[in-house]
């Protein structure tokens, strides 16, 4: 059956232009839709990286000032101590010298002496009593206070260092009448801080001491409270490691780390700053060492929750391509309506020549 061409080329005047039409519009769509999604995607990488960037350079800076503050602290244990001890010592040489001046040429050496030791055993410290001691220039023990010493045994006592510490007590006080001494003790090695002063007429000197790795514990339980109460969102966590790498104080946040996790980060802990990326799975967490207290600072945040306003820029940026992906479905139906048009009427045309 042969075709008749004159009857048929008015179909293909319809049916070439229309199927060109329809994959013309069609490539044109898949090419624009797929720039469209590139720069879609482009722009969302960028935007979660930009946010990503931020938030490692603000914890960057936040752990840092906490870590300074630590230190900041924590080195002024010993400075702390001694206003303390001096503190102490002043109020109780007050009292000593009032009692002295108010009965002197009143009452004997004597009795002025047991009133004075009398006074100096009762007087209190916030919690700490007793903490005064009195001791004569012949290493004799009148008032034992903080002194962790048999009387009788006082003036044979020697240090963890093999110090005569009560000879380097008479010694400081007659040559400058008060002052500083650092000691550890013989049984459990714990260094304390002393502080002696001179009670002049009396031929006596006045002291008290302290333990400072109790004043450092003291520190720690502050810095301890101070990250529970550091103030955090449900996209990230503070967690601080002691010397043995065990959790020592954490926000609540902490609570949403499996102990997987935990672990995770605690095996990887360094004595230095570090960007941790690839060990947690949808976390990025930052770790610092603090040398003088031995501790880890550790700062993480969840990749993907992202703030409110990123947010509103997806979502910005999906309702653009959803807009753009249906500008190019109407241009590419009115592209093909039109040519369907022009080739009907091309074929109708075709047909009155033929006729």
């Amino acid at each position: 059956m042969k075709l008749n061409k004159k009857k048929l080329i008015p179909y293909l005047v319809v049916i070439v232009p229309f199927v060109l039409a329809l994959v013309l519009s069609d490539m044109m769509r898949s090419f624009y839709l797929k720039k469209v999604e590139t720069c879609f995607n482009a722009a969302q990488e960028h935007s979660l990286n930009e946010t990503i960037l931020k938030r490692k350079e603000s914890a960057e800076l936040y752990v840092k000032e906490i870590n300074l503050l630590f230190e900041k602290r924590y080195s002024k244990v010993e400075e702390n101590a001694k206003k303390e001890l001096k503190d102490r010592i002043d109020r109780a040489y007050k009292t000593a010298r009032f009692i002295y001046e108010k009965y002197k040429g009143k009452k004997s050496n004597k009795n002025i002496k047991e009133r004075i030791v009398d006074a100096l055993g009762q007087m209190k410290y916030g919690a700490d009593e007793n903490y005064v001691f009195i001791t004569d220039y012949r290493a004799n023990s009148i008032l034992l206070g903080t002194q962790n010493i048999e009387k009788k045994n006082l003036a044979s006592y020697v240090d963890a260092d093999y110090r005569s510490i009560i000879l380097e007590e008479i010694q400081k006080v007659r040559r400058h009448k008060e002052g500083f001494l650092k000691t550890r003790d013989a049984k459990s090695k714990e260094e304390a801080l002393i502080f002696v002063k001179d009670l002049g007429a009396l031929h006596w000197f006045i002291g008290t001491s302290v333990k400072l790795q109790r004043k450092a514990n003291e520190i720690k339980t502050q810095l301890k409270d101070i990250v529970q109460n550091l103030p955090t969102n449900k996209s990230n966590f503070i967690l601080l490691f002691d010397e043995n790498k065990n959790i020592i104080s954490a926000t609540k946040e902490q609570k949403k780390l499996h102990n997987n996790e935990l672990k995770i980060i605690k095996t990887n802990l360094s004595k230095g700053s570090i960007w941790r990326e690839k060990n947690l799975h949808d976390y990025y967490y930052f770790t610092a060492y603090s040398k003088s207290l031995n501790w880890y600072f550790v700062y993480g945040f969840k990749i993907l929750d992202l703030n409110e306003q990123k947010l509103q820029k997806q979502k910005d940026l999906v309702k653009i391509l959803q807009n753009e992906s249906n500008f190019i479905s109407k241009v590419s139906f009115v592209i093909t309506l039109f040519v369907l048009m022009v080739s009907f009427f091309l074929s109708w045309r075709y047909k009155n020549l033929i006729q």
